[in-house]
């Protein structure tokens, strides 16, 4: 399977998790750590495009209970089964939970919950910050209050990238910055460079470019898909 391929069947993953989360009304961080369990679980295996929203199903449940913000797995399976009822344009029917079909969504997830756990050695809990409160922080302190919005966004955005796994949140957090900075022609100070008080000169920009490609791309495959 091509990187490109991959890395759309992430978008579509992440995609479809958060908003899951939005419908279940979980908390920002239970759809953040989710994520990230999901791009670690991507990190070693692959997923086909007719898994996407079963694996996405199974990190959001696990991610929930991590964050304390549980809900019942019959909960999450109906408001994924919407969801994709949705995308194909089939009826908004629901879910019967004495059917079959539920039964096999149900042993489904628990199963895909198990083969998660297994992969990742039980360790669950993030060791990365995510991003979204030290890009606030910083652009306080570079008093750019008028780009917090838009690196918020971009933080979100993050989080249906690798970027979550590859990167330390510090420099997430800075890339988020120069990327809203970017789109919304806003300069920044460069003498010295502004990261320089964020992260380690010598050691993270070759990391913060990774993260700039990465918004980048993710933004390009959204530009298409709207524009297809």
């Amino acid at each position: 399977m091509s990187s490109a391929t991959l890395h759309v069947i992430r978008y579509l993953a992440t995609q479809r998790l958060q908003t899951a989360a939005v419908l279940l009304k979980l908390s920002q961080t239970a759809a953040c750590t989710a994520q990230a369990i999901l791009h670690r679980f991507c990190e070693t295996q692959e997923i086909g495009e007719n898994d996407v929203s079963a694996v996405a199903r199974a990190c959001l449940y696990l991610g929930a209970k991590i964050e304390e913000d549980a809900r019942p797995l019959r909960e999450i399976i109906t408001v994924f089964d919407r969801i994709d009822k949705r995308r194909k344009g089939e009826p908004l029917e629901l879910l019967d939970y004495s059917s079959d079909e539920y039964a096999a969504l149900r042993h489904q997830t628990v199963e895909l919950e198990r083969e998660v756990l297994c992969e990742l050695g039980f360790h669950l809990h993030c060791e990365r910050e995510h991003p979204h409160k030290l890009a606030m922080s910083y652009l306080r302190v570079l008093e750019l209050p008028q780009l917090m919005q838009a690196a918020w966004s971009c933080a979100n955005d993050s989080l249906r990238t690798p970027c979550c796994v590859r990167y330390p949140a510090n420099v997430v957090a800075c890339g988020c910055i120069a990327f809203a900075a970017r789109h919304a022609a806003v300069s920044l100070p460069d003498d010295p460079p502004w990261w320089h008080l964020f992260c380690d000169p010598e050691t993270e920009e070759s990391s913060l470019h990774g993260v700039l490609m990465e918004l980048a791309r993710l933004h390009a495959w959204q530009a298409q898909r709207g524009a297809a």
